[in-house]
């Protein structure tokens, strides 16, 4: 019941009833679910308070509860990203890997990322996250499903609107195929090329000058993400 309410007040900014909700939570010794703390998540973002929103989900880690999982993680880009805190979102996509108990992003949490960076116009390191987002679905014993098709007509669309659809474009439909995944209906993309080829031409036409982030697992390799591509190259601030 006191999900039910806590959501409720929090849908309906009654924010001074949400607060009294969770004293009464702590008081009554009640460990909040995953349910729990994504509704404390959006509760704290609809704040603008993104520092408390992810002190709730750290306290959580330190107090050793197994609430944390995949939905309260896309529940945290999503606030990050609704509060322009694009660095931020990014960050909590690496994280959700080293949460105990959580499997890591799932197809939701890749899903709003790229959505958050593709209507910022931000192609390169929404092509990365997608990228990434392959490379885990066809990963052995993966669960992780599609990318939505929304994510990614938004994406597509962006990378036409920004003359990209080629250079960007081709390879990620090739490597979306390659996992599975489809082309959203209506998107036109360069056919022609294997996923091993489009590949090679991915990262040479989007290849970073420096990674920011650690290794991440890619076929027969390990390459570095590269997220921060644009911002070094036009100093602009996410």
């Amino acid at each position: 019941i006191f999900n039910t309410l806590l959501d409720g007040c929090v849908r309906h900014w009654h924010f001074e009833l949400a607060d009294q909700l969770l004293g009464d939570m702590a008081a009554y010794g009640v460990t909040p679910s995953k349910f729990t703390l994504s509704i404390i998540v959006k509760m704290w973002g609809k704040r603008q308070e993104l520092d408390k929103a992810f002190e709730a989900v750290y306290s959580s880690l330190r107090d050793g509860h197994s609430c944390l999982d995949a939905q309260v993680g896309t529940c945290l880009i999503s606030v990050c990203l609704h509060n322009n805190a694009v660095s931020r979102a990014i960050k909590v996509l690496e994280e959700m890997k080293t949460w105990r108990g959580c499997s890591g992003p799932d197809e939701s949490s890749y899903s709003m990322l790229i959505s958050g960076l593709a209507r910022r116009g931000d192609c390169h390191r929404a092509v990365e996250v997608a990228w990434e987002a392959c490379e885990a679905a066809a990963a052995p014993r993966s669960t992780m499903k599609a990318l939505s098709e929304e994510c990614l007509r938004a994406l597509f669309t962006t990378l036409r609107r920004h003359g990209l659809a080629e250079d960007l474009g081709a390879p990620l439909a090739a490597k979306l195929r390659a996992a599975r995944m489809q082309v959203p209906k209506g998107i036109e993309v360069v056919e022609g090329e294997t996923p091993s080829s489009s590949r090679a031409s991915y990262e040479q036409r989007a290849a970073p000058a420096q990674s920011l982030t650690r290794p991440c697992s890619r076929g027969n390799g390990k390459f570095e993400l590269a997220w921060m591509k644009a911002r070094r190259a036009t100093g602009a601030a996410h």
